[in-house]
């Protein structure tokens, strides 16, 4: 029976793994600032109330800080982990275009030549030709994206669309090969 849940990429599980240990690094931060607020106020009393009120905004400062910074360079790391999965496909598609070894140009011009025209009659290939093209924009301008976002959500939704792109492209192009290697036997 196939499995239809959608694939993880790397960077989706690198980025889910991150997330636990940042929870579980909340929980110890919590646990820790709960102690020192009930020693504070036991040994001062109301004196240790307005203490421990200062220790734990104080606290929960640093800590969402902290964990802030670490998530958007975690999400930065999988959105750059991610890229290298549309990467791979545009390497092979480049491979598959320019390569001078035998194996390659026996494919490109006996077995898929119609995969090289953007205008084919196979429409999986033309839409690969318009993927690639729009993914290799998409690289050149994702390091500036990346940088310039500076909020969770922002980075978890541009990490959301480069997973999409790798999987989608991906598809594509095993797509675009079959059917360029069935038109050129048909």
């Amino acid at each position: 029976m196939a499995d239809d849940r959608p694939q993880l990429s790397h960077s989706a599980v690198n980025h889910t793994t991150s997330r636990r240990i940042t929870a579980r690094g909340h929980l110890v931060a919590l646990l820790i600032l709960t102690v020192v607020s009930l020693v504070l106020v036991r040994a001062l009393g109301v004196v240790g109330v307005l203490l421990a009120c200062a220790v734990v905004v104080v606290g929960t400062a640093l800590v969402l800080r902290r964990d802030s910074v670490h998530e958007l360079e975690s999400l930065r790391n999988s959105v750059a982990l991610s890229s290298t999965d549309v990467s791979v496909v545009l390497d092979d598609w480049e491979t598959f275009r320019r390569s001078h070894a035998p194996e390659h140009v026996r494919d490109r011009e006996v077995h898929r030549p119609t995969l090289l025209d953007p205008a084919s009659e196979v429409s999986s290939v033309r839409r690969f030709h318009s993927a690639a093209d729009a993914c290799e924009q998409f690289l050149n301008e994702l390091p500036d994206r990346a940088r310039e976002l500076t909020d969770v959500s922002s980075l978890t939704a541009l990490l959301t669309e480069t997973d999409q792109r790798a999987v989608a492209l991906s598809s594509m192009w095993e797509r675009a090969r079959r059917d360029a290697a069935e038109a050129r036997r048909g």
